[in-house]
């Protein structure tokens, strides 16, 4: 049905050998944000001062503690530091791969998966125009693989979707020292839960590092939206840009018959 039998003009295959790295920056961009461990982060300052969050007395010198769909990064002095590449994954066990149910919230599970799910959507494409680059094309194709890395793109907004919908999540909710909440249901100060096993141990890890204000697609004031996030939104923007220019990827045309359909150039 789909033979290799069009040839591409020159200028084309210029146009697709720059739509080739340009798929190729959108997945590293899109792969980068979903490796970093940088999509909230709390500085220990912040923590005190706008949620009344005590400083875990089993953490030292707690700078900052950042947390990632997969990965997360504890700043503070001593061995209980966790930010050192390989960046520690959740789980606490560094010499065993981590388990889909090691992650402190499952939405998060559910969000790489659409990150990834996307990733895998431009790949495919960006395996044809290598393909191209051989003499192997055929515009319906090369059509359909360009849909697929504007699909891919949109996958990765589904992803940062589901990360907003576990925003929630992040919210202190315990007490400090024991202390039992009043009327209004607030506490007096409040416990952090860290995502490192070494510190909360194995069964007690997540990542409530934010005042009692985070809720569903909104962030508080203590806390901060990670560069992570902001590299799958770029990776998104860029799939539409790459989309559009692999589609811009013609066959060589009859010049007669490309004026009367008014496809020529």
């Amino acid at each position: 049905m789909f033979g290799c039998n069009e040839t591409m003009q020159m200028r084309h295959i210029v146009l697709n050998t720059i739509y080739s790295i340009m798929i190729i920056i959108t997945i590293l961009l899109a792969t980068i944000g979903l490796a970093t461990y940088q999509w909230v982060e709390a500085d220990a300052a912040n923590m005190f001062d706008k949620a009344a969050i005590e400083p875990p007395i089993n953490v030292p010198g707690l700078n900052k503690v950042s947390c990632g769909l997969l990965t997360y990064c504890i700043d503070a002095a001593g061995e209980v530091a966790e930010c050192s590449l390989p960046w520690p994954r959740y789980g606490g066990d560094y010499d065993e791969s981590p388990k889909p149910d090691d992650s402190p919230y499952p939405l998060w599970n559910v969000a790489a998966g659409w990150i990834i799910v996307g990733i895998i959507c431009m790949v495919v494409p960006w395996l044809y125009s290598l393909i191209v680059c051989f003499g192997c094309f055929h515009h319906k194709i090369q059509c359909i693989s360009a849909y697929m890395v504007g699909v891919g793109g949109w996958m990765l907004v589904f992803g940062l979707i589901t990360f907003g919908a576990s925003m929630d999540d992040l919210a202190v909710d315990t007490c400090a020292r024991g202390a039992t909440k009043d009327d209004n249901g607030d506490c007096p100060t409040y416990e952090a839960q860290l995502p490192s096993a070494r510190v909360e141990g194995d069964e007690a890890t997540g990542c409530k590092i934010c005042g009692t204000n985070m809720d569903k697609f909104m962030m508080s004031d203590s806390c901060e939206f990670g560069w992570g996030g902001y590299f799958v939104l770029g990776a998104f923007i860029f799939s539409l840009i790459t989309s559009f220019v692999g589609c811009k990827v013609h066959e060589r045309r009859n010049k007669v018959a490309a004026i009367n359909d008014g496809s020529y150039e």
